[in-house]
C-alpha cells in the first residue's frame, strides 16, 4: 500500500511539473510576443504623424478581430496557441500607441477629462458586455462567445476608415462646429 501511494505522489508530482512548464512556456510566449509587437511599432510607426498611427491602429484592431475569430475555430492547442501569441503580438502596443494617437488630437485642456472617460466607457463595456457574452457561452459555446465578441469589436474598424478619409485629423474645434450644426 505504501508503495502505491509513493507511486500516486510520483504521478502526481510529474504533472504538477509538466502542467508548470507548459505554463511557463506559454507565459515566456506571451512576454515575447508582446516585447516583439511593441519593437516592431516602434520601429515602423511614425507616431508623429496622424495617418500613420491611424493605420497602424486599424491594422492592430483588425488583426484582433481576426485573432479572436482564429483562436476561437481553430482545432488543435498547437494552432490556438500560435493564434494567442500572434494576438499578443498584436495587442502589446495598442494601448501606448492609442494613447500617442489621442495626444495628437486632443487639446490640453480636455485630455486628462478624455483619458478619464475612455477608462469608464471601456469599463461599462466590460460590466455590460461580459455577462451577455457568458450568456451566449453558457446557452450555445465557447466559439459561439468568441466570435461574438469579435463582431462585437469590429465596428472600431469603421471609426479608422472615417478618421483615415479626413484629409485632415479632427480637431476639437471642429467638433464643436459639428455639434453646434446639429
Amino acid at each position: 500500500m505504501f508503495e502505491d501511494t509513493c507511486r500516486c505522489s510520483r504521478i502526481h508530482v510529474k504533472a504538477v511539473r509538466d502542467s508548470m512548464s507548459i505554463t511557463s512556456l506559454i507565459e515566456a510566449g506571451i512576454v515575447a510576443t508582446n516585447w516583439l509587437g511593441i519593437e516592431i511599432i516602434r520601429r515602423c510607426v511614425d507616431t508623429n504623424s496622424h495617418r500613420v498611427v491611424a493605420w497602424a491602429l486599424f491594422l492592430i484592431d483588425g488583426l484582433q478581430v481576426v485573432c479572436v475569430i482564429g483562436f476561437a475555430v481553430a482545432g488543435q492547442f498547437v494552432l490556438a496557441l500560435a493564434v494567442f501569441w500572434l494576438l499578443t503580438t498584436v495587442v502589446g502596443p495598442r494601448s501606448p500607441l492609442e494613447l500617442a494617437w489621442m495626444n495628437q488630437n486632443l487639446a490640453s485642456n480636455v485630455r486628462a477629462t478624455v483619458f478619464s472617460l475612455q477608462g469608464q466607457v471601456s469599463a461599462i463595456a466590460q460590466i455590460v458586455a461580459g455577462p451577455i457574452i457568458g450568456i451566449i457561452a453558457t446557452a450555445f459555446s465557447t466559439r459561439t462567445a468568441l466570435i461574438t465578441s469579435a463582431i462585437v469589436l469590429s465596428p472600431v474598424l469603421l471609426l479608422y476608415v472615417y478618421t483615415l478619409r479626413r484629409k485632415k485629423p479632427l480637431t476639437v474645434s471642429d467638433e464643436s462646429e459639428t455639434i453646434n450644426n446639429l
